[in-house]
This record gives structure tokens, C-alpha cells and sequence, in this order.
């Protein structure tokens, strides 16, 4: 049936094909919409009517209101800017990092023998007992959550990457080396433009991580950002602020999810197209 389908829509001329697609992401918008509505609504009820204490569960509504209030006075504008800092830059550091070392490891079996027991040893170690270390070595700043970030962020780009690389078809490698390629041809040439759905995989996936890496060391420790004001509101009770600021959390999340797929679909424009 899906078959089927696919034929029925190719067949279609490109404006009302273009047309079917909006029309079935316009769909998928207003049931996820119509859901947050109910769930909200469910929630604000449940609250209301059990009469749940504010700072044991908040309704919606009293969160709305927190968060409008902090908004204005500025408190979680400032925070959340310490925080997206934090995340967009270990990101960064993760990504090139983890390009670049898969790049070097792919060329070699030797380095890839050597450092990927490390890489895995690195991942299994449980990134909140590497914080404390991170402050002492990188300070009570914002240094320390950037390296926790790109700590956490590091694996998936460098795995996924690593991955692209080495699922290059033989035959394009072959035919490199008739071509009598020089390496960095066959890297620019054959492999990135292969791995790149891979390493925009990892990226999807290291966007995501190097968010959580920056709140966990804001938890740790830190005198700024929307981990550091979750874990101060939550010491103080005051819960509907400490969910506004979570919040703030899901929409930087999303927002820098959005920003890569945006990114992705713009590069690797092939990906899902026959």
C-alpha cells in the first residue's frame, strides 16, 4: 500500500504534490497540537480538583504566569544565554573534534586499534563522575560545562562519522585508485560526501547530548545558567519557577534540534529522495 502510494504521488505534477505534503504536515501538526492541549488540560484539572499543593506539582497556568514574570525581569534571558553558549560551543568542539579524529583513524588501522579502546573505555565512564574533575580542571566557568558538553556530544559525532567513512562500496574505492586518487581526494571526493547523512546522524544526536552535558555541569557546579536555576528554585521550593526554567530548557533543545535538521536537509538535500 505504501507502494502504491509513493507511485500515486510521483505521478502527481509538482504543485499538488507540493500540496499533499503540506497537507499531510499540516495534519501531523495539529494532532501533536491537539495532544499538548488535552494533556495540558488534563494536568491544570487534575491539579485544581485534587488540590495539589504549588510546590509539590504546579498547573500549567501558575507555571505560565512564572515564567512570564521571570522572562520579564530578565532572570531567564540571561540564563538561558549562558546556557546556549555552553551547549552551541562544546558542540562545536565535539563536532570537529569528532570529524577529524574519525578522519584520521579511518586512514589507519593501526591509530584505529589504538585509540577507539580508549574512546570506548572514555564513553562507558559515567559523565557526572567526570564533573567534579572538569571544575578543577577547567574552573568554576562556563570552561567546565563546554567540556562537559563536548565530553558528552564526543561519542555519537565520532562513532557515526567513523561509520560513514568505513561503508564506502568497494567500488568506489576501486575506482579511486584507478583514478590513482591521492588521499585527501579520496577523503573529499568518495568518503565525506558517503558519510555525510552518518555524520549529520551524529550531530542530531550530539546537539541533544551536548545540552544535557551543559546542565549536568551546571548542576555540578556553577553561578549561572538554567541548570544552575532549576537546582537553586528546587532547593527553595519554589517549583512553578523551576519548571518555567525547564521550560526554557525544552524550547533551547528543540530550537537547536530544529537548527540542525534545518542545516541537514539544506546539505544533504538526497537523503529520502528517489
Amino acid at each position: 500500500m505504501d507502494t502504491s502510494r509513493d507511485r500515486s504521488l510521483s505521478d502527481l505534477p509538482d504543485e499538488r504534490l507540493a500540496a499533499e505534503v503540506l497537507a499531510g504536515a499540516r495534519r501531523r501538526w495539529a494532532g501533536a497540537a491537539g495532544l499538548f492541549i488535552l494533556v495540558m488540560c488534563g494536568w491544570e484539572l487534575a491539579v485544581r480538583s485534587l488540590d495539589v499543593p504549588p510546590h509539590f506539582l504546579p498547573s500549567p497556568s501558575l507555571i505560565g504566569a512564572e515564567l512570564v514574570d521571570q522572562f520579564r525581569a530578565g532572570v531567564l534571558a540571561r540564563h538561558f544565554l549562558v546556557t546556549a553558549l555552553e551547549m552551541v560551543a562544546g558542540f562545536l568542539a565535539a563536532a570537529v573534534l569528532g570529524i577529524a579524529l574519525a578522519a584520521l583513524v579511518d586512514r589507519s588501522r593501526w591509530l584505529r586499534a589504538l585509540v577507539q579502546p580508549y574512546i570506548v573505555i572514555m564513553q562507558a565512564t559515567p559523565k557526572v563522575a567526570l564533573a567534579p574533575f572538569l571544575v578543577i580542571w577547567f574552573g568554576f566557568g562556563v570552561g567546565s560545562k563546554i567540556a562537559n558538553a563536548a565530553l558528552v556530544a564526543f561519542f555519537p559525532i565520532f562513532v557515526n562519522t567513523l561509520v560513514g567513512f568505513s561503508s564506502v562500496s568497494v567500488r568506489v574505492l576501486d575506482l579511486m585508485a584507478v583514478l590513482r586518487a591521492r588521499p585527501r581526494h579520496v577523503l573529499w571526493k568518495a568518503k565525506v560526501p558517503h558519510a555525510l547523512p552518518y555524520i549529520f546522524a551524529g550531530l542530531e544526536i550530539g546537539i541533544l547530548m551536548s545540552l544535557i552535558g551543559a546542565v549536568v555541569g551546571e548542576f555540578v557546579s556553577s553561578t549561572a545558567g538554567l541548570g544552575y536555576l532549576i537546582a537553586n528554585w528546587n532547593f527553595q521550593l519554589k517549583t512553578a519557577a523551576a519548571f518555567a526554567a525547564l521550560t526554557m530548557l525544552v524550547l533551547l533543545g528543540t530550537a537547536s534540534y530544529a537548527a540542525v535538521l534545518f542545516v541537514k536537509r539544506r546539505v544533504v538535500f538526497w537523503v529520502g529522495k528517489t
